[in-house]
């Protein structure tokens, strides 16, 4: 029942196909170009637009299915065959490079220490571990989208099957949220530096090294010296965090377990009152346990947050088809386990009670591995900690690099869905190396918010604020990313492809219990969503915290929310974004070699400035 009327609710909606059904199966994916015909090479070096057939109509013999798109808006050419467009020479250690870089930062190297403290040691392993399985559910149903449709990015699959005020929306939160989060990590790496928080002037000066030289690595560095760049950055951290990892263990061998470490079991309400209170969530028995770990999920999601990177990167991707399913399915085991292996350890190690933790995000001396480090009171204890600074310093400001690079290639893609011309032919436009610059520099402003450190005292909690609104906002594109794979799910069973053939398991990407993983996936972002604040009403039903205080958390905890309903009621009510036809066939492992680079001189700023100077 549920299931039907879900079918009927997609199919009244404003943007649901209606299709008059045909020929066989076969017949149709020849004739649309996803399969040669018979006795017939693959066709090979033609222009995309030229070897494809419309993704609206598709002609087969004796009949045809039509599609027709009536208020499904979208791009009708795909942006690297364009004349100024982007190009595609990201290969697959590219792409897991990107993803990686994206991942690995402070939010297990530094804010793990306050899910720790929040949540004890395996309160802290089974939030990771719930998180893990939440991001991958919506990460498999992204991944079996882009190998159908690998032309764009993360807003093209709700634009597309569920409608364009949805994908709108999804565009734009997901840039805010990548936005806001390159000035957060800034700030992180700036604090680092400075050593003393109480010091707001050092910290902006320190903001400022960032500020300069991150746009200048993404403006300045055509993809394939960026994708480079990128994989190396991806070693060093995983080198980093291995290293992390071994030298706690030696910690372990050489002191012991920490008494008070995985045995302070779920809630750290066993410790004293004192050490409890900072962290404002305690309970008695099992409610409180519950409520710290329910706490610690959201906060384990923000260090899984770059997972997706893996489809921004679509519009640049050399064989999306082949690549970006693969690199989605690495990137998520591989995280996963670096990072429940690291919680594991580092619990064994840091007492959840451990006076050094601390309940506000972004507070760096709370990172587990700086704590573990001082406890063991080694000789040459303070060379390592300056050792550990500089590898959070890298890990905070290269982060904050990717975010910038996801930001603006969203950005890029989100004005080609617009029908304003100056919009699509400045933010969405790209320069002779393949370099969005518009769509850069409109991107690096929000960055200037890392200047709210340099308000004494407040400054620290504005960027605190941020950082949460990031990772809500996140989650509302996580949910709309499983909603449109259950909007498309119903599309292909309308079109009578059948997803547990050979052929299609030949051509796309796709895991067995679907539509149920992605379902799995929409309701825990929703609850995660939803659920994530109510802890400040706990504190101001028990704790009668300020007004204004109470005022700043709550917006932290639902300003996303609101961020994304307001977006989504402007697109559907006011702004009625425009009706472009969408011109994309369904990809293919000979779509892949249609949209290899072709061969006009690949030539980045930094290449024309070496001419110049030579």
């Amino acid at each position: 029942m549920g299931s039907s009327l879900h079918s009927q609710g997609c199919q009244n909606s404003e943007t649901f196909d209606e299709y008059e059904l045909g020929t066989s199966r076969r017949n149709l994916r020849q004739n649309s170009g996803l399969l040669p015909q018979d006795g017939a090479r693959p066709r090979t070096n033609q222009s995309h637009s030229a070897a494809n057939r419309s993704l609206g109509t598709l002609t087969a013999p004796q009949s045809s299915v039509e599609i027709s798109n009536t208020g499904v808006t979208g791009p009708t050419n795909d942006p690297t065959t364009r004349g100024q467009g982007l190009d595609r020479y990201l290969k697959r250690h590219h792409i897991t490079g990107i993803a990686f870089s994206g991942i690995l930062g402070v939010g297990i190297l530094v804010d793990s220490g306050q899910i720790i403290g929040l949540a004890g040691g395996l309160g802290a392993i089974l939030s990771f571990i719930i998180a893990a399985i939440v991001v991958t559910s919506v990460m498999v149903s992204m991944a079996e989208m882009v190998s159908v449709y690998p032309y764009w990015g993360l807003a093209l699959y709700p634009h597309h099957f569920v409608g364009p005020s949805l994908g709108n929306t999804v565009g734009f939160v997901y840039w805010f949220a990548q936005a806001t989060s390159l000035a957060t990590l800034i700030v992180t790496g700036a604090l680092i530096c400075a050593g003393d928080p109480e010091q707001p002037h050092k910290i902006a000066a320190y903001s400022a090294v960032p500020l300069v030289v991150i746009p200048l690595v993404n403006a300045f560095s055509g993809i394939r010296l960026y994708g480079n760049f990128e994989w190396i950055i991806k070693w060093l951290k995983i080198i980093f965090l291995l290293g992390l990892d071994i030298t706690v263990i030696v910690l372990i061998a050489r002191h012991g377990v920490n008494s008070l470490g995985i045995s302070s079991t779920f809630n750290p309400t066993r410790a004293p009152k004192n050490a409890t209170d900072k962290f404002m969530i305690s309970g008695p028995g099992s409610l409180g346990s519950f409520l710290s770990i329910w706490t610690s999920i959201t906060q384990a999601v923000f260090a899984f947050v770059g997972v997706e990177m893996v489809v921004v990167t679509t519009v640049e991707a050399e064989a999306p088809v082949r690549d970006l399913p693969r690199a989605s399915r690495r990137v998520c085991i591989w995280t996963s386990l670096l990072y429940v292996v690291t919680i594991l350890i580092v619990s064994l190690n840091v007492s959840s009670v451990d006076t050094g933790l601390q309940p506000l995000l972004g507070s760096t001396g709370s990172s587990p591995f700086i704590i573990a480090i001082k406890n063991a009171k080694l000789s040459h204890g303070s060379k390592m900690i300056k050792a550990v600074n500089a590898g959070l310093i890298l890990a905070a400001w290269t982060t904050a690099n990717t975010d910038l690079y996801a930001a603006s290639r969203t950005l890029f893609e989100l004005c080609h869905y617009s029908d304003i011309p100056w919009v699509e032919n400045h933010l969405g436009k790209a320069n002779s190396g393949g370099t969005p610059l518009w769509a850069i520099g409109f991107t690096y402003a929000p960055s200037l918010l890392a200047l709210l450190s340099l308000i004494p005292g407040d400054g620290r909690l504005v960027i605190s604020i941020f950082s949460t609104m990031t990772t809500i906002s996140v989650l509302c594109v996580y949910a709309a990313e499983c909603y449109a794979f259950i909007c498309f799910k119903l599309r292909i069973k309308e079109n009578f492809i059948d997803r547990d053939g050979d052929e299609y398991r030949r051509n796309y990407f796709r895991v067995p219990r679907q539509p149920f993983i992605a379902w799995f996936g929409l309701v825990s972002c929703t609850l995660l969503i939803f659920f994530n604040g109510w802890y400040i009403f706990w504190e101001i039903h028990n704790r009668h915290i300020k007004a204004g205080e109470a005022a700043a958390r709550l917006i932290g905890a639902y300003g996303g929310v609101l961020i994304f309903v307001m977006v989504f009621l402007m697109n559907k009510f006011t702004l009625k974004p425009a009706k472009k036809r969408f011109n994309f066939p369904m990809g293919s492992r000979e779509h892949d070699e249609e949209i290899r680079p072709g061969t006009r001189r690949y030539k980045t700023m930094a290449r024309r400035c070496y001419d110049f100077v030579k």
